[in-house]
This record gives structure tokens, sequence and C-alpha cells, in this order.
């Protein structure tokens, strides 16, 4: 048999084709088994999350998040237990609650709770909830997902608004809009000296106060002598119940009246940005600006001025 020179052409195209055919399979075998990988990821999610009884669920572990997702968490979480003052909680704001499974016994699986999953493409899987009716606007998350070297994690989770997702409605959005809440409340001194006289005006809420303070605190009676003290010492609680008796009008005669508490009027503060170490002082309070939030750090009783407060910048 002989070739000619078109034949060799001819076989050579032949193989060609079937190389770009093999390598066209193995590239879509291998997306798809991405697909499959990402799908399989965010039903674990999910599963985990919905198999314990409802009252009991607590957000996925951060083992799920991109590496760069779980340090913005765990930034939160640090600086919400530090400045948690106001007795708030500190709750995770990433939650895997769906609506239809929101009631449940626990022992609910992605697909027990109605849940849909679709591709929408690249590293984007969508979760759907179980609509209402035929003609109700999907709800549901978008999670943009990134691979590590540990598998798939979620890198953001969008929420949907009207049936559209969008970055500025995220769980990425929202833990970073609630860090830097956090540190404008605990930078603004008019903030947090309203929240400290608020608990002083209530008897029933003095040791609230003690959040506030940072330790070791300075403590000085009317006298003007001054000690120092660290936490849990019973001389910080009465220095804080003598504030409170100061500022308390017993003319009155209703115990519920809450002008028996003369509150000191608050002095406008200067605008200017809160930096390390200045002292701001209120009343009996001396305010310290330390570790990104203004703390009292020290209690001079010999200060007290019921008819209202002065403030001294230094």
């Amino acid at each position: 048999m002989r070739f000619t020179e078109n034949s060799f052409g001819r076989i050579i195209l032949a193989l060609g084709a079937v190389a770009l055919a093999s390598v066209a399979l193995t590239a879509y075998t291998t997306q798809t088994n991405e697909y499959e990988q990402q799908m399989e990821f965010v039903k674990k999610y999910y599963n985990e999350y919905l198999s314990v009884p409802d009252g009991q669920r607590r957000p996925p572990p951060e083992a799920y998040f991109s590496r760069q997702l779980a340090q913005l968490l765990a930034t939160r979480r640090q600086l919400c237990e530090r400045l948690a003052r106001d007795g708030g909680r500190c709750d995770d704001i990433a939650e895997t609650l769906s609506p239809t499974a929101a009631s449940d016994a626990g022992g609910f699986t992605f697909d027990k709770a109605g849940l849909r999953e679709v591709h929408f493409g690249g590293t984007t899987v969508d979760v759907l909830d179980k609509p209402p009716s035929e003609d109700s606007i999907p709800v549901g998350r978008r999670y943009l997902l990134v691979k590590q070297a540990e598998g798939w994690r979620v890198a953001n989770i969008l929420y949907s608004r009207w049936g559209y997702f969008s970055t500025d409605n995220s769980m990425r959005q929202d833990v970073e809009e609630d860090i830097q809440s956090r540190l404008f409340r605990a930078g603004d001194i008019q903030v947090t000296a309203g929240k400290v006289f608020q608990v002083l005006k209530n008897e029933n809420t003095l040791a609230d106060a003690e959040r506030y303070i940072k330790y070791p605190v300075q403590l000085c009676g009317k006298d003007g002598l001054c000690s120092t003290a660290q936490k849990d010492d019973p001389k910080v609680r009465q220095t804080i119940a003598d504030w409170h008796a100061a500022h308390y009008n017993r003319v009155g005669d209703d115990p519920d009246d809450d002008h028996r508490f003369v509150i000191p009027t608050m002095a406008r503060v200067p605008a200017e940005p809160a930096e390390e170490g200045k002292v701001v002082v209120l009343d009996a309070l001396s305010y310290t600006f330390q570790d990104q939030a203004w703390w009292i750090s020290k209690i001079d009783l010999s200060k007290v001025i019921v008819s209202g407060a002065r403030h001294v910048i230094q």
C-alpha cells in the first residue's frame, strides 16, 4: 500500500483532531468534576448546619471559609469580645439558616429542606429556598468559592434582594461594616460617656459600668486621696456606688422618679481625632483612649459636679 503526501497530511490532520478532542474531553471532565466538587461542598456546608435542631445551631466553622474571610471573621470576633461593653452578644454574622427549615427539630438535610442548588458558572453556586408560590421572587444566597490547597472554600456570600445578587449586600460587606461601626462607637467619647452615665443612673445597673473600666484603675475619694485597684476589687464597685449617690437627689418622694437622679450635662467635646493616650475628664470620670476605645481610667469623687459636667482635654 502506497502513501502519498496527501495521505500523510490527512493522517496527521486526523490525529490532530483526535488529540484536540481528547484535550477538550479532558478539560470538560475536569471542569465537570470541579462543578460537582463545588456543589457537594456547598451541600455539606448546609447539611452540617441543618442537621442540628433549631435553637442549637451555630454558624459553620471557619474551616469552610477562605483564609481571607476567616481572618476577617476572627478580627470581628476579637473586636466584639474586647468591646462588648453594652451587654451585647458576639454572635457570628455568618448563618445558613433557610426560612423553609427555620422551625424543624433537626435531622434536616439540604434536600429535605427543599433547597435548590444551581451552578451559576465558574466558581459560583446559587442556593435558592423553596418558593412559597410559583410566582414568588426567588430568595437565596450566592456562594463565591475559591480553591485552596485544602479544597473549595467560601470567599463571600451574596444575599438576594428582589431576585438580584450584589456584593453590596453580602456577608463580607456586613462583617466589614460591623467592624467599622464598633470602632466608631468605641472611639466616640460622646457615645461612650453617654452610655456610662446611662447605666450609672440606675442603681440596678451600676455593675454594668465596670465593663467600661480599663484596669488598673485609679480611685480617689472625696478627700482627694487616691489608690489603684485591679479588676474584681470591691473598692471599684463601692466607688461607683458613691458616685451614683453623689448625683442622687434625695429630695423627691417617688423612688421611681427619674428626675431624682441628676445626670451630668454632656459638654461638647472638641471633634478632634482620638489619639492613643489622650485623656478626657467628664465630671468625676477620666476617660483614656487606649487600644481603639475610650476607657474609664480614673474615678475621682472629689471632682463630682452635680450641676453639670465639665470637660478637660489633656
